[in-house]
């Protein structure tokens, strides 16, 4: 195994993480509040920033690697779309499920609106590209790369990794939006093993994403 390989993505990933939690703490002490969805909001689109910096001096040094082929070339569109189309069925189900029995034991979420689109709520309208890029960025980067690591005594550990990676990252969330992050990129996590299926993922990111605001759960 690769010792300049094991730093570098290992490397990556704690000192991206390390930086997110400066900077949710950075955004607690100016904003004078603790973490919620308020000031998670602004911690989120600095993230942004520092991924990228981070990301860029990584390639440059060649500590990490970043091979774009299954978005120039996927190997089936048309396997995406139904990967997507039953996750995203699965997803919509599940939440107006959710909904029709969370309203019923809490007053918060039976006082909204069944389904309202929010999308103009700060800046949602962005969340398609933001759904693409998070996801080419979680399996092109981490996930990739974690893979490389794996033999046979540790095969499907990069899943794990990967989701506890993208996980502490949503630190600014509640711990059951962390939770359901975690749960989400193993499961998807899978299926880009299979599939390479980032296009895919993008369209089922977008809806975890979204949708619970549209049917008022959050």
């Amino acid at each position: 195994m690769n010792s300049k390989k094991i730093v570098g993505i290992v490397g990556y990933c704690m000192l991206i993480v390390s930086l997110q939690v400066i900077n949710v703490r950075a955004w607690e002490h100016f904003l004078g509040e603790s973490s919620q969805f308020g000031n998670a909001y602004y911690s989120t689109k600095t993230l942004i920033g520092i991924i990228a910096v981070v990301t860029i001096i990584f390639l440059i040094k060649k500590w990490i690697s970043l091979d774009t082929t299954v978005l120039k070339r996927p190997p089936s569109i048309k396997k995406e779309l139904q990967v997507s189309a039953v996750m995203v069925v699965i997803l919509i189900g599940g939440i107006i499920l959710i909904r029709l029995i969370a309203q019923n034991f809490m007053p918060a979420i039976a006082e909204r609106p069944f389904f309202g689109w929010y999308f103009m709520y700060h800046t949602r309208w962005f969340y398609p590209i933001s759904s693409f890029l998070q996801e080419a960025f979680i399996r092109l980067i981490i996930q990739d790369n974690l893979i490389k690591l794996e033999d046979e005594t540790t095969k499907y550990s990069s899943l794990a990794l990967t989701a506890l990676f993208f996980c502490s990252l949503h630190m600014a969330y509640p711990w059951y939006m962390m939770l359901g992050t975690a749960l989400y990129c193993v499961v998807t996590g899978y299926l880009y093993n299979k599939y390479k299926c980032v296009y895919a993922l993008s369209i089922i990111h977008f809806v975890a994403g979204f949708f619970p605001r549209c049917f008022g759960l959050v």
